[in-house]
């Protein structure tokens, strides 16, 4: 009887081993699917970090780039520079939007509604602006204009007086 009972131990330690191993296994999968799991939460939000990071970056070059075609349409007043303008403004409040429903806390929510906001409300006036600066180098033109027919009429230096008879 020795023998068989020998063998039944060696069989159980046998079988209790490998349900060792086999809930030894489980339980480290478990916690290797818990850290993944924690990974993937990290790296999204890290994605959504990044992503802000460039709409922010973006904006700033639109502001930039605004700027820059205000300056030019002050000298120019072409149409394209008006049109561009008005794009620049259009694409600032649509990041602004986004920045402002993925901001982290209410801080920069508030920020970016700021953003939002005002880019929303000059991109409305602009048309308006426009109109304004137009009429301004309109008069602007006339008065220059109407200085050379005063000068000519008074005999300034570049124009003899007329004559009368």
């Amino acid at each position: 009887m020795r023998a068989g009972s020998m063998k039944s131990g060696i069989r159980s330690r046998l079988y209790g081993g490998f349900a060792a191993l086999a809930v030894l296994s489980v339980v480290m999968g478990g916690f290797a699917y818990r850290q993944l799991d924690s990974l993937d939460d990290m790296f999204k939000y890290k994605g959504q970090i990044e992503h802000s990071a460039r709409d922010l970056y973006t904006v700033n070059g639109l502001t930039e780039r605004f700027i820059a075609q205000s300056r030019q349409y002050r000298t120019t007043s072409t149409p394209e520079a008006a049109a561009g303008m008005q794009s620049s403004l259009s694409e600032m409040a649509r990041l602004a939007e986004g920045l402002t429903q993925r901001a982290s806390n209410e801080e920069r929510r508030k920020l970016y509604k700021e953003i939002h906001t005002e880019a929303t409300r000059l991109a409305t006036e602009l048309p308006k602006l426009i109109e304004l600066g137009t009429q301004i180098r309109e008069n602007r033109d006339g008065v220059y204009t109407s200085g050379d027919d005063l000068t000519a009429a008074s005999g300034g230096p570049h124009h003899p007086a007329p004559v009368r008879r």
